[in-house]
């Protein structure tokens, strides 16, 4: 006679088991038994998520958007080719759930080294991801003229890295029209590249108040 294993133990099973498979190679086995181990295995196979190629995420969550529920960690190589995909903010609004945001430029050519911030069809939906109250970890590359106030709404961050900015931009608004978020409370904040001093400075020390504190 069998006995109907409960569903809160199969999913302690797959979650342990998912622990010793960083490759999720048993996990994409269990997904295939049957329709429950699908959303089971789901939470891990798409917690983490490279993304070099913005078509291929778009068609999966065109198809099955409840994966965007997965979704936690998120590391975008932005190709200039996705600078015009205006459809890309319909996608990155189904995903709510991020905690680690990892956003790098990767150029193809001599004439585009860094992600223009201001002047960028894409950057609606990189702030909509950037502001998601989940978010703590936040890491951005190669990016031209970034507007230090956007980091203001990112509410919950404790973990930042700002990696060769080209420039950057403090915001007149920020000076003139105080915002009501509190400064960030960062754990840790890393800045590399050329205007590193220059970013430590601003962040610390913006009038009426600092961007964040630690």
């Amino acid at each position: 006679m069998s006995i109907p294993v409960p569903l809160e133990i199969l999913a302690q099973i797959i979650d342990t088991v998912a622990e010793e498979d960083p490759q999720f190679v048993a996990i994409k086995t269990c997904s295939l038994v049957c329709f429950e181990f699908v959303h089971l295995c789901r939470k891990h196979i798409f917690a983490s998520i490279f993304l070099c190629n913005a078509p291929q995420l778009q068609r999966l969550l065109s198809t099955t958007p409840e994966i965007a529920n997965h979704i936690r960690s998120l590391e975008y190589c932005i190709l200039v080719e996705d600078l015009a995909n205006a459809s890309l903010f319909e996608t990155f609004t189904k995903i709510t759930r991020l905690k680690s945001l990892t956003l790098e430029f990767n150029y193809t050519d001599e004439n585009h080294h860094f992600l223009p911030w201001n002047d960028n069809p894409l950057r609606p939906a990189i702030l909509h991801l950037m502001h998601l109250p989940t978010l703590n970890h936040l890491k951005l590359e190669n990016i031209n003229s970034f507007l230090l106030s956007d980091l203001m709404l990112c509410t919950n961050l404790d973990w930042l890295d700002l990696a060769e900015l080209n420039k950057f931009e403090n915001d007149n608004d920020l000076v003139l029209k105080p915002s009501t978020s509190p400064p960030l409370q960062l754990s840790e904040l890393t800045v590399r590249g050329w205007y590193s001093s220059p970013i430590h400075e601003v962040m610390r020390s913006s009038k009426p108040k600092p961007i964040c504190r630690f």
